[in-house]
């Protein structure tokens, strides 16, 4: 019990917290502020779907048809969010630095959209949880269009 109240405090408190003051005092940097916390969410998102695909695959062993509808759903979701990341961490770098890689991970934003309009469709699955996350989808598209600290950075 006292280890799921510290899980839960470190969790929902603290880590936000770090998060927060770490891209706070990180403002001023090249990459520092709202693009240093893309950073930092996008690698959590992937942790998130990495753990939620394991327990799917999971279902699917004991599932029919339903599983393997989701299964073809979710594996093209696990791909986008796997190329998101890999297009991240090339961002970071300085060697990557250049607007072409802003419009791959654009691209990936666009794709991430349409897959989460699909799986909304799906039989079988919450529609508004799939509904519900386009709005965040579409700030990071928005961000990385009209940033003037992204525009910096990467050299449009």
């Amino acid at each position: 019990m006292l280890y799921q109240i510290i899980g839960s405090l470190i969790i929902s408190i603290i880590l936000p917290l770090t998060i927060f003051l770490i891209c706070y005092f990180r403002r001023k940097e090249q990459i520092g502020g709202w693009l240093l916390f893309y950073f930092i969410q996008i690698f959590f998102g992937v942790l998130m779907t990495l753990v939620t695909s394991t327990i799917l695959f999971l279902y699917l062993k004991d599932s029919s048809g339903a599983g393997v509808v989701m299964l073809i759903i979710m594996l093209p979701n696990l791909i986008i969010w796997l190329a998101i990341c890999v297009v991240s961490i090339m961002l970071t770098l300085k060697r990557f630095r250049a607007w072409k890689y802003i419009n791959y991970l654009r691209a990936l934003f666009v794709g991430k959209m349409i897959l989460s309009i699909l799986m909304a469709a799906a039989p079988g699955l919450p529609t508004m949880s799939f509904i519900l996350i386009l709005p965040y989808w579409i700030t990071w598209l928005l961000y990385f269009s009209l940033s003037k600290r992204v525009i910096s950075v990467y050299n449009k």
